[in-house]
């Protein structure tokens, strides 16, 4: 951005967009362009941040999440708890379920040993998308990722294999103070970029230990509404939300607690029922989160892995918050044609922007829907 147009872009802030944009710090974002900042006026205005402080006294005022942020296992500090899979054979521990490389482990005491997960292993809705391993390289032992194949995403009983696993008696008492009654979490990737294919990444993940590359998001609300909550989290027009805000590669919890997200209160049982059920659907692929399916009332086999399938239930998902955030399709083709890495990598797949063609084909045909919910 070049000098002349970002003085021109300060000149064009009022002083009330510093408390709109950032009401917890009242620091001045920046813009590359001034669509960006109308887009993002227009967002902010009709939509509450996640969490509000008082400017002095930095205590908590609006939280109608009831939202606490959990950074559980640092990946330094905490590395006395962690065993690897050298070390768990030794324990002569075994895979709960027959064959199973990764998931919960135990030994011949019944002794339970979870998996400690990170943030490469997760993307949007999608708590198997890497494993890790360490590869032997002279006398270092460096950690590489392994990309989860087609095959093993239909075996329902695949889990990720992590680099370490953590007792039971370890997992819960890092847990223990916490007031949490559910057995499953939503979490984020902490580490992001604003020229990655997404910047904030968030999926359902079993009650399971997490490092500090992943930022375990806690509430006791009603799993119907947190299906909603991530689904916003994941939503394209958030995704630009946040590329607009962020100035790092680490989500602070000060930055997070700053973004536009809907109360609870918003939904409607009518917007209940469009998002649930595909929320559901996209994360319900695999046998350890039989509990987070329970918790919404359905009670059977996982739902097959189904690319076509899952992508255009994101879109709908995506039209669902463009509509829900008012934007107008003129102003959604923009954001969605921000998203350069994305569009380049679909080009080169499908020799087509395919998340742009779904995300406007269900825009269209959700918009006399989202007129009657709203």
């Amino acid at each position: 951005m070049s000098y002349f147009l970002r003085v021109e872009l300060i000149l064009f802030f009022k002083k009330t967009d510093f408390q709109l944009f950032n009401p917890n710090t009242f620091t001045c974002p920046s813009f590359k362009h001034k669509k960006d900042y109308e887009l993002l006026k227009q967002i902010y205005t009709l939509t509450p941040v996640l969490i509000r402080r008082d400017i002095h006294s930095d205590e908590i005022i609006y939280n109608p999440w009831n939202i606490q942020f959990l950074r559980m296992f640092d990946m330094a500090n905490d590395s006395r708890f962690f065993l690897t899979f050298e070390k768990l054979n030794e324990l002569k521990a075994s895979p709960i379920i027959i064959n199973a490389k990764g998931g919960i482990w135990k030994d011949k005491e019944n002794n339970k040993f979870y998996p400690l997960y990170e943030g490469k292993m997760i993307w949007t809705y999608n708590h198997r998308f890497n494993s890790s391993e360490f590869a032997e390289i002279g006398k270092k032992r460096k950690a590489t990722s392994i990309e989860t194949q087609s095959e093993d995403y239909k075996n329902p009983n695949f889990f990720i294999k992590p680099l370490y696993w953590i007792s039971d008696k370890d997992f819960k008492n890092k847990i223990s103070e916490i007031n949490y009654t559910k057995k499953w979490f939503i979490v984020f990737r902490a580490v992001t970029g604003s020229s990655n294919l997404r910047t904030f990444v968030s999926s359902i993940v079993p009650k399971t230990p997490v490092g500090n590359t992943l930022i375990t998001v806690l509430t006791n609300l009603e799993p119907e509404k947190l299906c909603c909550l991530i689904a916003n989290f994941n939503s394209i027009i958030f995704d630009y939300v946040v590329r607009q805000k962020i100035t790092t590669t680490y989500l602070n919890y000060f930055l997070v607690e700053q973004f536009p997200v809907f109360p609870p209160e918003y939904y409607s049982k009518e917007l209940l029922d469009l998002i649930v059920p595909k929320v559901l659907k996209l994360n319900y692929n695999s046998t350890d989160l039989q509990e987070f399916a329970n918790d919404l009332g359905y009670y059977g086999t996982p739902f097959k892995w189904d690319l076509q399938k899952k992508a255009k239930k994101q879109a709908k998902l995506d039209a669902i918050y463009a509509h829900l955030y008012k934007i107008r399709r003129e102003d959604l083709i923009y954001i969605i044609d921000s998203f350069k890495v994305l569009r380049s990598q679909e080009f080169s797949e499908y020799d087509e922007f395919k998340t742009k063609r779904l995300i406007l084909e269900a825009y269209d045909k959700l918009k006399d829907l989202i007129n009657i919910v709203n």
